[in-house]
């Protein structure tokens, strides 16, 4: 296994994630949210297309999405927005539970969409996003929002079926209580596992060391804090009756079932599900083209106002 610290160190001087050409390309900014905290944003194509806006999953950060923000072809058709959500990556990560309520959340993606000049975003939201793409709807509304689409989650609107809601593998609450620990080691171990866990095959070494150390980027205390006292998003599920939402999962996923996404369907008129067989947690990472086609065409239909209501399989 190759070390974390030297896997991101030749990743940076191999050309991999952060080359200055990649730099050039992606533009940085630095938003300050509502209560101070800066937060790390790229932007990428053009503020006049139709604005697309990425919120990654727990302790992970803007990289997560890679592989849509360089794509040639998203980037020549939207305008490609993506975060660091407070607490990860190199946006702040304040010490106190009060910095992590739902209207903070709410506020951060309220200052980036004006800051970055978004219009009507879709937004994309995968695993935790999701819970932050619901704290948005629940202080702003869906108005300023063209889109939703929720990836390897159901943002707790609605519960899982039984069969779905059993207890957690044991294996899993270990690698919890390690990444939670305030020995670095154990950190440093729960994160390679973690990270293993996000896909149904072998990542290259580039993908796994930065998802790797995006782990390490968010400290045990943060961890404990972001994922406190999170609460049921049924009540939202009214506000979103008719919105546009496209619903995305791999096969294989073990943190959100097939049967939990489509009761949700059930209750979203303008919704469909998109399943990416050979796929795990990250099926954006795995199968980035046919991720970016899905989300091109989705986008796209929402200028029309047609989404197809049929449940679609992606296959190799």
């Amino acid at each position: 296994m190759v070390p974390l610290f030297t896997a991101a160190v030749a990743l940076v001087l191999s050309g991999g994630l952060a080359t200055g050409a990649l730099a050039a390309e992606w533009q940085q900014q630095r938003v300050t949210s509502a209560d101070g905290l800066p937060l790390q944003v790229v932007s990428v194509g053009s503020p006049g297309q139709p604005g697309i806006l990425f919120l990654h999953g727990f302790s992970q950060s803007l990289l997560s999405w890679e592989a849509q923000l360089n794509d040639t072809e998203l980037a020549d058709s939207f305008h490609l927005v993506a975060l660091d959500l407070r607490g990860h990556g190199n946006s702040g990560k304040p010490w106190s539970k009060d910095a992590y309520e739902p209207e903070d959340w709410a506020a951060d993606i309220d200052a980036v969409i004006k800051a970055t000049g978004l219009q009507q975003p879709t937004v994309v939201a995968w695993s935790f996003g999701t819970l932050v793409a619901m704290d948005y709807l629940r202080s702003q509304g869906s108005g300023h929002i063209a889109g939703w689409v929720l990836v390897g989650s159901a943002g707790r609107l609605v519960t899982p079926p039984p069969a779905a809601a059993s207890a957690p593998p044991a294996d899993r609450s270990e690698l919890l209580q390690q990444m939670l620990s305030q020995d670095i080691r154990s950190n440093i171990v729960s994160a390679q596992a973690a990270t293993r866990q996000l896909t149904l095959h072998a990542m290259p070494v580039t993908w796994t060391s930065a998802t790797a150390a995006a782990y390490m980027m968010t400290p045990p205390y943060a961890k404990n804090l972001i994922g406190a006292g999170r609460a049921s998003n049924a009540d939202l599920v009214a506000r979103l009756a008719n919105a546009p939402m496209l619903l995305m999962r791999g096969a294989s996923d073990p943190i959100v079932s097939a049967a939990t996404l489509l009761e949700l369907q059930k209750q979203l008129a303008n919704s469909r599900i998109v399943t990416f067989a050979d796929s795990g947690h990250a099926p954006f990472a795995e199968h980035p083209a046919q991720f970016n086609r899905a989300l091109a065409d989705f986008v796209a239909s929402l200028k029309r106002q047609a989404i197809p209501d049929s449940t679609r399989d992606i296959r190799e």
